[in-house]
Parts: C-alpha cells; sequence; structure tokens
C-alpha cells in the first residue's frame, strides 16, 4: 500500500511485517524476553521486508541498556548458545541451531541516546530503519523505505565511507545481492574515498570479498570494483591489468566469471549429471564450491602480464600459468581466504590448460585420463574441467561443443571409474614374477600397471583374467 505521494504507508508495511513475523518461533521469544519500551528491531529483516523479501534468518536487536542480559535470557529460554561479540560495546549473539539450519540473533546497545542518532551511524538507508517492539511503527528518519522502494543504495551520510571503508565494498555486494542501484552521489564516495578501503583489516576484506563470488551476478559485482578504483585494494595483483596494450585482460577475465556463472546455473539444472551438481553445491571448508570455481575463473590468467610478449606481431604468454600459480596463491592468503584454498588456487591456475590438451587427443586412453586426476589432485580436476569450458565459451564467443563432449566424458569417467572405491590388487609383486617368470625390476610394475589400466576399463575382474589380460597385451 501506498500514500498520496506515492511511497509505501509506513503502518501498512509494520503490519505486513509482523504478520509475517507472528509464528516464527524465534521471534515470539525475542518479544517475550526483550525490555519492552527498550528494544527495536533493525537491519536485514526490515531491509528485506521493504524489498519484498524472504526474511532470513538472522535478527537485529537495539536495546537502551546492557545486551547480555537479553542475550542470557533468550538463549535460556531458546537452548542456545550465547556469547559476546564486541566486549567493549558490549554487543552479544545468540544461535540457534534446527533443522534449516541457524538462526542467528545479535543484540546491540543504542547509540547517540535516542534510537534515530543510532539509525543516523549506519552504513545505508535501506538498513536504517528500526521497529519499537511494543509499540508498532516505523522509524525511519533518513527515508529507508522509500529508497528500498525506488530500487536505490544511497547512504545514511556523507562520510559513511570515510567512518568504515569496508562500506564501499559492501555497497557494490549489496546492489549484487539485492537488485539495487547505487545512487550516484555514494558512487562518487567510493571513488573519492574508496582508497580507504586498504586500512580495513584483510580478513573483513576477505569476509566480504567471499560473500560477491559466493552469490550469483558477480562479474557485474566485479566491474563495478573497476569501475569505482576499488579493484586494486582488494586485489593487488590486478593492479597491471589495465596496462597491457593490445590486450584487455580484465574483460576476458571477467567474461570468464560470467561464463562459470551461468555454467554453475546449468549444473544446478543437473547438466554434467547430479554428481557434479552435489559437488558444486558443497564447500571446500568455510568456502562455497561455486565460489571456488569463480575465483578460479578470476585469478587463472594472472600471470599474463608479466609474460606478455610480442613475436611477429602477435601476442604471446608463455609461461604465464607458472608466474599465475604464485600470484594466485598469494591473492588468496593475501584475503587471509586460508592455506588450502590458496592451494587449489594455485593448482588450478598452473594446470589450467591440462584440460584443452586432453581435449586435442584423438582418443584419450582410461590410463591418460586416471593421470589427468591423479596431477592435479582428483576433485580439483572437476574444478579443472568446468573452467575450461567457461575459459572456452569466454574466448571464443560460442559453446565449443567438442570440449564440452569431452568434459562430460571426464566427468562420467571421473564418477563412474576414478572416484570409485579402488580394488584390491588381483596379483601381488610375487605373483607376477611367478606367472609371467620375469625377474624383480620395472617389468613388474609395467605388468601391475597393466592389470590396474585393465580393472579401470572394466575389463578385468578377477585373478585368471588378469593373467588372461597380460598374456593379450604382452602377447606371452
Amino acid at each position: 500500500m501506498i500514500d498520496a505521494t506515492g511511497r509505501p504507508e509506513p503502518a501498512f508495511f509494520v503490519s505486513r511485517l509482523l504478520g509475517t513475523l507472528e509464528d516464527e518461533p524465534v521471534f515470539c521469544a525475542v518479544r517475550a524476553v526483550a525490555p519492552q519500551g527498550a528494544t527495536w528491531l533493525v537491519g536485514g529483516v526490515l531491509r528485506n521486508a521493504a524489498l519484498g523479501l524472504a526474511p532470513g534468518r538472522d535478527y537485529d536487536l537495539v536495546v537502551r541498556g546492557r545486551p547480555w542480559p537479553v542475550a542470557r535470557e533468550l538463549a535460556r529460554r531458546l537452548g542456545a548458545a550465547a556469547f559476546v561479540l564486541d566486549r567493549e560495546s558490549g554487543t552479544s549473539r545468540v544461535v540457534v541451531k534446527d533443522d534449516g539450519g541457524p538462526w542467528t540473533v545479535d543484540i546491540a546497545p543504542l547509540r547517540g541516546g535516542a534510537i534515530a542518532s543510532d539509525l543516523a551511524l549506519r552504513d545505508f538507508t535501506v538498513n536504517a530503519m528500526a521497529v519499537p517492539l511494543g509499540a508498532p511503527s516505523l522509524v525511519d528518519p533518513l527515508g529507508g523505505l522509500a529508497d528500498a522502494a525506488a530500487g536505490r543504495l544511497r547512504p545514511c551520510s556523507p562520510s559513511a565511507i570515510d567512518d568504515d571503508p569496508l562500506r564501499a565494498l559492501r555497497a557494490v555486494r549489496l546492489s549484487q545481492t539485492l537488485g539495487l542501484a547505487i545512487d550516484e552521489g555514494l558512487l562518487a564516495i567510493m571513488r573519492r574515498r574508496g582508497a580507504l578501503l586498504a586500512r580495513v583489516s584483510r580478513e573483513r576484506v576477505g569476509e566480504e570479498t567471499l560473500k560477491i563470488f559466493s552469490a550469483s551476478g558477480t562479474a557485474e559485482a566485479l566491474g563495478l570494483l573497476f569501475d569505482t578504483d576499488l579493484m586494486a585494494a582488494v586485489f593487488e595483483q590486478t593492479r597491471s591489468w589495465r596496462d597491457l596494450e593490445g590486450y584487455d585482460l580484465t574483460a576476458h577475465v571477467l567474461s570468464v566469471v560470467a561464463e562459470a556463472d551461468s555454467l554453475l546455473a546449468e549444473i544446478g539444472q543437473g547438466a554434467f549429471g547430479d554428481e557434479l551438481r552435489v559437488f558444486f553445491g558443497g564447500s571446500l571448508g568455510a568456502v562455497p564450491m561455486a565460489a571456488m570455481l569463480k575465483l578460479c575463473a578470476f585469478v587463472h590468467d594472472m600471470g599474463k602480464p608479466a609474460a606478455m610478449s610480442r613475436e611477429g606481431g602477435e601476442l604471446r604468454f608463455r609461461g604465464h600459468e607458472l608466474t599465475g600459480a604464485g600470484l594466485a596463491g598469494e591473492a588468496a592468503m593475501g584475503l587471509r581466504l586460508g592455506r588450502r584454498l590458496a592451494r587449489e588456487l594455485s593448482v588450478v591456475t598452473r594446470n589450467h590448460h591440462r584440460v584443452f590438451v586432453l581435449a586435442a587427443l584423438d582418443a584419450p586412453s582410461a590410463r591418460t585420463r586416471a593421470h589427468f586426476f591423479r596431477a592435479v589432485g582428483g576433485e580439483t580436476g572437476l574444478v579443472l574441467l568446468v573452467l575450461a569450458v567457461a575459459d572456452a565459451r569466454a574466448t571464443r564467443g560460442v559453446e565449443d561443443e567438442g570440449l564440452r563432449k569431452v568434459v562430460g566424458h571426464m566427468v562420467r569417467f571421473y564418477y563412474d571409474v576414478y572416484a570409485r572405491r579402488r580394488p584390491e590388487p588381483l596379483l601381488t609383486g610375487r605373483d607376477v614374477m611367478e606367472i609371467f617368470s620375469v625377474d624383480q625390476g620395472p617389468e613388474v610394475g609395467r605388468i601391475l600397471s597393466l592389470i590396474a589400466e585393465g580393472q579401470e576399463r572394466g575389463e578385468v575382474s578377477d585373478r585368471d583374467g588378469a593373467v588372461r589380460y597380460v598374456r593379450r597385451r604382452l602377447g606371452r
């Protein structure tokens, strides 16, 4: 419902929001324990409701007084865990776990002595609305409800970015995930003051960056980081990307990331099989596999600026995958994303041409296909395969049907053959020496490898079959 000016009607908005939450157990517990007249619901729940989105599983509260007693009582009532997030302010968190995943309730102290003053200290107007518990009404001094209706992301104050430079990166992410257009004034501030992002702890920058790679629309968000000159403060390895005469590395990389996003959507619909859908729905530690694929797409050509040369008028990037492997690992470590992810990004960058070499073979043997997965580390090969399809699409502008067919066969080989539990050896080295009358040495290993290959092909399943297979292959 809107008022005479065309703006949303606050009373209707609050009524609809509370109606949505009235039967939700966590919110009911919040209302039961929160001090009436001294507690406000703020943050993402209100923003999401204003945008017509589901409320989510996170509640943010502001209380007049100490947050910890409220958190402790809420945790007791819900049988949940409570802890202090910030000892200086007393901000506390309650985490409730159920079959649908965790719920979080963050409880912060009122700042500035009044709720309007507290809201003015926040990042963006769509996040600066409040509903007092016990007296339902909308506190919206900065016009957040109208901005949400207009699909606009606007700062709460001209100093919002200076107060916390991470907000520049968050603005990009909220624009990406919520479909909000960044206000021109905010864009100007981001361009002018974005360099302050370098002062923010790398852990916070890494956490926000990972959220960008975890959501769809990553390429557009990264493009905005380049356009606002924020990218170098996130990935310093990109500083030289725009200095490549005759080659637009930025455009190529963003295109590969966009194609990776498209492929993830196709995989989610069953492309390449259900196993791959499950794989990319999983995670590498705390990093979603979908985010890892797009990170690989972003860093895989990082070595090109250092390797670029001209030979006979043609651009060459010899050895860029080796140089890039080091840079990719540095990028992950620089954002404090962990050694495991850094290692994976390095491996993928170093080996991202392997799939194209494999695709050039007429009929790669089972041994060749198995070697591919062994060389890159098993499941990492699945990331390489999908990255190759994205890279080819971005480079050629069309689907390489031959490559896609090879990738499909490799995915099936991985799940149907390579990843299956290895069968017990049918013959030992001593068996081989006795049956085939060979001395201890390389020939024994060669015969054992032949048997393993036959097992991988499904042509050998028992001891007698192994002997016949070797005799046939070696003519003995």
